[in-house]
């Protein structure tokens, strides 16, 4: 759903702009060949320009919404009624259904890193990112059987390793929704919290909260549930044990529940919009968009309870109501007045932590202002309250431009003006604090970062690839880069506690799961070189014969095209980066293959990206028509009766009879 590992050769997207309105849908007929292609005509008006700085991360709110669209509708205000996923779903599993067996076909590691696979134009082969799965949106350590460790998948549900990552089971496949938002373990407990939430509203909405009481050794069940149908439909950002009480930051209001129990219904203790726990504030925009709780946390030591609420900005919502809210009994909230180094009017998502004694607040915050001028970073800042007093006064310890010299794959010197630390600010956001060191703090946007003194200076210990440094070579002899590199796009943060063990920092982002001890300082563990954690998100998938069999390829989101074959038999290798959409294979030879980047850019991949067969460096060729407003994944297919006649369709229609 996001094209977040760009080509190196960064892409020039194409905008187009409608210089008069136009009622009639226009459609137009272009054509492709394997020299190149060539551009369409343009019809009503519209003309293609160069994108503008960060475009890639307006073309994933652009994949977003396209989502929800789709799975929201036809809801009045865009909002699903609590209840109706359930009845849709008893519904479901009434009705009459044949018994058939399915056998999962892609079950090996996949390695995004395969030097035979090297294109240097479209793989990200060498860049450092190793086996990968799809996204970790959740990420828990069990705190009393040391070596449990527990990972949700954006869609692909709940996974446990038993030893510390090596391999991994999934523990919620029977569950009705398996879009993970958060998890969390008590000392009695997993808590499973349903719909994921990173967009801030509706994608992957869920069916509420699981709580699972033997998680070292046992399963989700539906009658695990917590509460009735009140979060259904809701995504979840966060779940954390405050007092009595768990707390779930929702896309429709901040709740809490009794941790001593299963029954009950969820209290709605925050919603600013609907004057619920504060003064209401009047909200404007589409209801999908209002109420959004971000994050919570609850400052250690005290009875302090503060929220981070607010939609990150865009089309459809209101920011009337963002900002930090605090309560001191979880009912009754006060909207806080941060002084200092934020800018409290201009405050969108938002992610909290507390040192662990409480001393210190941490916040990462996007900037609304800047994400809707289409900012090369929409990161307003890293900041700190060395005080934990949530109205400050609040310290800059990190800005885009702090970040992008201390060591980041993503400086402007390397990949221009475009796409700096932060771009996704509003999509990808962590904070951790190491719990012995109150100044030992871990930063998540697109890499990690990490500072030992509070935020007074900062290193890139996961950066988003190698290909831009100056350790970097094609040539592996003469590569000197260290291991301070994982895929990119980060979501989740974890540490481990257990007697007697080196304590661990967990990193889930968008290729997996990564691990090292928290005094190490170089090189990361991959969490997913076993295969067993399988989370990756596909698009689409085709077919066609090799020797020895067929190959099978794939399209996934923020992992490329998949491909798994005779060839390589013990993994499966990625001949293109970035995202994958569909897939259309040769029927005569399974080596050639059609695929999509994103917004109808295809590549054409011959001898299955193979380049160590003659030493050629590029195996993958651009044929993209230049549609000026295709969808984020768009469509195209072969003729059934017709094998080499394909089309495919963006805002005009295109034909191809050449590849």
């Amino acid at each position: 759903m996001t094209s977040l590992l760009i080509p190196r050769h960064r892409r020039t997207a194409l905008i187009g702009m409608a210089v008069a309105a136009v009622s009639a849908l226009v459609l137009g007929i272009g054509t492709t060949s394997s020299g190149g292609a060539t551009a369409p005509v343009i019809f009503g008006g519209v003309h293609p320009t160069v994108g503008d700085p960060g475009d890639e991360s307006h073309e994933l709110m652009d994949a977003m919404a396209q989502w929800n669209d789709q799975r929201t509708a036809p809801a009045a205000n865009g909002l699903v009624a609590p209840g109706a996923y359930s009845a849709a779903y008893s519904h479901l599993t009434s009705m009459p259904y044949h018994y058939a067996t399915f056998t999962e076909a892609t079950t090996k590691p996949y390695n995004s890193d395969n030097d035979n696979y090297a294109d240097q134009v479209w793989s990200n082969s060498k860049g450092g990112s190793r086996q990968v799965t799809g996204r970790i949106i959740g990420l828990a350590v069990d705190p009393t059987t040391a070596g449990v460790v527990y990972a949700g998948g954006a869609n692909g549900g709940v996974f446990r390793s038993s030893n510390n990552g090596g391999t991994w089971t999934s523990i919620s496949d029977h569950l009705p929704a398996l879009g993970v938002g958060a998890l969390l373990t008590t000392n009695d407990a997993l808590w499973l919290g349903t719909g994921e939430g990173t967009t801030g509203s509706d994608s992957y909405v869920g069916t509420g909260v699981y709580r699972l009481t033997s998680p070292a050794s046992g399963t989700f069940t539906q009658n695990m549930r917590v509460g009735g149908t009140e979060l259904e439909s809701h995504t979840i950002r966060q779940l954390r044990a405050i007092g009595s009480y768990v707390y779930a930051a929702t896309s429709r209001g901040l709740y809490r529940h009794l941790a001593s129990t299963s029954t009950g219904a969820w209290q709605l203790v925050l919603a600013p919009c609907q004057g619920v726990g504060t003064a209401a504030i009047a909200c404007s925009g589409g209801a999908t968009y209002q109420d959004i709780a971000n994050d919570v946390a609850s400052r250690p030591g005290s009875n302090v309870i503060v929220a981070a609420m607010g939609w990150r900005g865009g089309s459809g919502g209101s920011t009337a109501y963002n900002g930090f809210y605090y309560s001191t009994n979880g009912t009754t909230w006060t909207r806080a007045n941060p002084t200092g180094g934020i800018n409290k009017q201009d405050i969108g998502n938002a992610t909290l932590a507390y040192a662990a004694n409480g001393s210190r607040l941490y916040a990462v915050v996007e900037s609304v202002k800047a994400l809707l001028h289409n900012q090369s970073s929409v990161l307003q800042g890293v900041y700190v309250s060395p005080t934990g007093d949530v109205n400050g006064p609040w310290n800059l310890a990190a800005d885009s431009g702090t970040l992008s010299t201390s060591g980041s794959a993503l400086k402007s010197s390397d990949k221009g003006h475009g796409y700096q630390p932060g771009v996704q600010a509003w999509y990808n956001q962590l904070v951790g604090v190491d719990p012995t060191n109150a100044k030992h703090v871990y930063v998540g946007l697109e890499e990690i970062y990490e500072s030992w003194d509070g935020g007074q200076t900062w290193t890139t210990t996961g950066r988003y690839w190698n290909f831009s440094s100056k350790c970097f070579s094609f040539t592996p002899s003469a590569n000197t880069c260290d291991g301070n590199v994982m895929h990119s796009d980060q979501h989740a943060i974890a540490f481990s506690n257990w007697n007697g063990q080196d304590a661990q920092v967990y990193i889930g982002n968008d290729g997996g799961v990564y691990s090292r001890a928290v005094t190490r300082n170089v090189g990361w563990n991959d969490l997913n070189a076993s295969g067993t954690l399988r989370t990756l998100q596909y698009y689409g998938a085709d077919v066609g014969p090799v020797d020895g069999g067929v190959a099978l390829w794939g399209g996934l989101q923020d992992n490329g095209q998949s491909l798994q074959y005779p060839g390589e038999p013990t993994e499966m290798v990625s001949p293109v980066g970035g995202d994958g959409g569909q897939q259309l294979v040769d029927k005569t030879n399974g080596c050639n293959t059609l695929g999509e980047y994103t917004e109808l850019e295809l590549l054409r991949t011959e001898q299955c990206g193979h380049t160590d067969v003659d030493g050629t460096p590029q195996r993958v060729f651009d044929i993209t028509p230049h549609d000026p407003f295709a969808r984020f994944i768009a469509p195209f297919a072969e003729a059934v009766n017709d094998p080499g006649y394909w089309v495919a369709g963006g805002s005009l229609v295109y034909s191809n009879t050449k590849t």
